[in-house]
């Protein structure tokens, strides 16, 4: 073998390493982007289950008020 071909199947070897390392480099890339995105949807969901519980707590408050407010209004006594 010549020197020009050694040096030619090692440049060949240098492009193919250096495509992998760039794919896995990629590959690195989208992985951690996905997992920022899928942790940003999960507080999205913590952040609407939260504030469903506190409209739903809101809710039971008004409608608690409105029922003793009206059992205040109603007369129960059997006064004639």
């Amino acid at each position: 073998m010549g020197m020009l071909t050694i040096l030619i199947i090692l440049a060949v070897v240098y492009v193919v390493l250096k495509v992998i390392n760039t794919k896995a480099k990629f590959d690195e890339a989208d992985a951690r982007r996905e997992a920022e995105e899928e942790r940003v949807i999960r507080e999205q969901e913590e952040l609407e289950e939260e504030a469903s519980i506190r409209a739903e707590a809101i809710d039971v408050d008004a409608e608690t008020e409105s029922v003793q407010h009206s059992d205040w209004n109603n007369d129960w006594s059997i006064e004639e």
